[in-house]
């Protein structure tokens, strides 16, 4: 897996389930929902759409003008990436899919709310955050929560790294039943081996 595909699956699991280490503050939304989503990463915007379901996520972006899912199961403790113009793809444990080094369970979190605000018409919580790599590496920023734990909107930032930015909101949030359909490898996929 290249390093951009890496970092989009790394981000998605983190914003997807928020990883054990943020159980307590961020606790896994267990009301099903979908939104469109605006990603902001290194100067570059990207759109796409997020399917949740408790446990479950489903993520569909473009990466270099080609479509491409990413399916996690953290019941089955599997990623699914997807290309679907292809009809292949690759299944990955999610700790081999995030690789430890990037693990948002391995980071120190400290966290104050800052308070009410609404988002895209969703009345959240905001929250300044910092967190601690194990390298020593620091990142800042904020987070808007929702009363069902619904992470909203998100922008992070590398203390000491001007341009090394990341942001995500959810728009046109809506809450509802997800068909199981969507956290699926559909039918006539092929499957690939990752490294060959």
């Amino acid at each position: 897996m290249n390093c951009t595909a890496r970092l989009f699956l790394t981000l998605f699991l983190f914003l997807a389930f928020c990883a054990p280490a943020l159980s307590e503050r961020l606790p896994e939304p267990l009301v099903e929902y979908s939104a469109e989503t605006v990603t902001r990463t290194g100067g570059r915007m990207s759109l796409g759409k997020v399917y949740h379901a408790p446990y479950m996520g489903r993520r569909e972006e473009k990466t270099a003008g080609r479509p491409q899912v990413v399916i996690t199961r953290m019941d089955l403790k599997l990623v699914w990436i997807l290309m679907p113009n292809e009809r292949t793809y690759v299944e990955l444990p999610v700790s081999d899919a995030m690789g430890r080094s990037r693990d948002p369970a391995d980071f120190d979190y400290k966290y104050t709310t800052v308070g009410p605000e609404f988002v895209n018409g969703t009345l959240t919580t905001k929250n300044a955050m910092e967190a601690t790599g194990p390298d020593g590496t620091m990142y800042e920023g904020y987070m808007w929560v929702t009363g069902e734990g619904i992470l909203v909107k998100m922008v992070s930032w590398v203390r000491g790294r001007p341009g090394a930015e990341f942001s995500t909101e959810l728009k046109r949030l809506e809450t509802g039943p997800q068909p199981r359909s969507l956290f699926n490898v559909p039918g006539g996929y092929r499957r690939l081996t990752p490294g060959r």
